[in-house]
C-alpha cells in the first residue's frame, strides 16, 4: 500500500545529492563566524606574522586548539561562540561526545558547553587516530594492533581454507588486515611486526615448518613492516612538500615550531 504524497516544506529529501554540500556550507559559515571572529585564539603557527591555527575540522568533527594553559579563557570563548552560532543555525553541540585533552601538562583544564562540564580525558580518538596526553603515538599503535588482530581473527575461516590459494590469502591480508594496521603509520617512530599473522596463513610454525622471517616475507610477497613504514613516510613527505604553500601539512614540515625540549628523540612519538 502506498501512502499519500508528503509535501516537503523544510530541508531536502533523504539521500538528496546536495545534502552534504548544503551541510558543509552551513558548518563552514558557523565556524567562520565563531572561530575567525577573533583569529588569534589558537596555536601559534607563524611566529613572524603571528598567524594562529585555531582549529581543525572534517565535516562535523571539530578540534579546537590552544597554545598554552594561559589560553584557557580564549578556548572557553571559542566554545561559547561555537555553541551560540550552532544554536542560531538550529544545531547543537553533543556535550557527551565533546572531550578536552591537555598535552604535556599535569594540571587538567576545565571547560563548559551550554552550562555543562566537558569531560577531560587522557586519550581521545579523532579521525581514526588516538591522541594521547603525552603527545606520543604508543596508545595509537596499540589500538591499531588490536584492530588489526580483530580483523585477522574475523577472517580465520579464510586462512584455514585449503582451497584458497596463498596469493589470494595474501591479497586479502593486505587489503583487510595490513591496511588497518598501518593507518596513519607515517607518524610513527617505532615499528610493529606481522610475522605471526603470515606464519598462521602459510602454517609455518615451530618446529616442523619453521622458516626465517626473510623466507617468510619472500613466500608471502611481503616487505617487513618497518620497511613499509619508512617508505610510507618518504612518500608522505614528498607528497606534502609538493603541495601548495597554504596546505597545513607542508606548513608543519617547513615552518619553525616555537618552544624547547630536552635533547634526544622523544619516546613513542
Amino acid at each position: 500500500m502506498v501512502s499519500d504524497p508528503i509535501r516537503v516544506v523544510a530541508g531536502v529529501r533523504q539521500g538528496y545529492i546536495l545534502s552534504p554540500l548544503l551541510f558543509l556550507i552551513v558548518i563552514d559559515e558557523i565556524l567562520v563566524g565563531a572561530i575567525d571572529r577573533e583569529p588569534n585564539r589558537g596555536l601559534l603557527w607563524q611566529p613572524i606574522t603571528m598567524e594562529h591555527q585555531n582549529d581543525f575540522e572534517l565535516s562535523d568533527d571539530v578540534a579546537l586548539l590552544a597554545q598554552r594553559r594561559s589560553d584557557m579563557p580564549s578556548m572557553q570563548s571559542k566554545l561559547d561562540d561555537l555553541a551560540d552560532r550552532s544554536s542560531a543555525a538550529g544545531l547543537q553541540i553533543n556535550v557527551n561526545k565533546t572531550k578536552s585533552l591537555d598535552i604535556n601538562t599535569v594540571n587538567p583544564s576545565s571547560f563548559t558547553v551550554a552550562g555543562q562540564a566537558v569531560e577531560n580525558v587522557e586519550s581521545y580518538q579523532f579521525l581514526g587516530s588516538q591522541m594521547a596526553c603525552d603527545g606520543g603515538t604508543k596508545i595509537d599503535i596499540g589500538a591499531r594492533i588490536k584492530k588489526a588482530r580483530a580483523a585477522f581473527a574475523n577472517l580465520r575461516n579464510i586462512w584455514k581454507n585449503n582451497q584458497i590459494s596463498r596469493r589470494t590469502k595474501t591479497r586479502i591480508f593486505n587489503s583487510n588486515v595490513k591496511s588497518v594496521l598501518l593507518y596513519a603509520g607515517e607518524t610513527w617512530c617505532v615499528s610493529v611486526e606481522n610475522s605471526r599473522c603470515l606464519r598462521y596463513i602459510i602454517r609455518a610454525w615451530w618446529p616442523h615448518n619453521w622458516i626465517s622471517n626473510a623466507e617468510l616475507h619472500r613466500r608471502c610477497h611481503q616487505k617487513p613492516i618497518a620497511t613499509e613504514i619508512r617508505e610510507r613516510k618518504g612518500t608522505w613527505v614528498g607528497h606534502a612538500l609538493h603541495g601548495s604553500g597554504d596546505e597545513i601539512c607542508k606548513q608543519a614540515l617547513e615552518r619553525w615550531n616555537p618552544g624547547h625540549r630536552s635533547r634526544g628523540r622523544p619516546r613513542g612519538s
